[in-house]
């Protein structure tokens, strides 16, 4: 679950109860997830509104995405 608040995303982690929030660029990232963007498509997005490289971009990509997982507010695709 999770709500856009201004430029910002907070999400609520219903196993413990608790709530999180992320920057704009995690904000940009929760979107993307919602319409079904990949994770390659992720660091695409990243490398170019932010202007990284795509190590970095890769590296942010994969820890958001872990942080997501380990919340339980996503799950992977190898696990449908």
């Amino acid at each position: 679950m999770w709500r856009l608040v201004g430029d910002e995303v907070v999400l609520l982690d219903l196993k413990a109860r608790q709530y999180l929030s992320s920057n704009p660029v995690g904000a940009a990232l929760v979107a993307r997830l919602a319409e079904g963007s990949s994770e390659d498509e992720l660091v695409a997005f990243v490398v170019e509104t932010y202007e990284v490289d795509d190590e970095t971009a890769r590296v942010d990509v994969e820890s958001f995405l872990s942080v997501m997982e380990e919340h339980d507010l996503i799950v992977p695709l190898d696990e449908h």
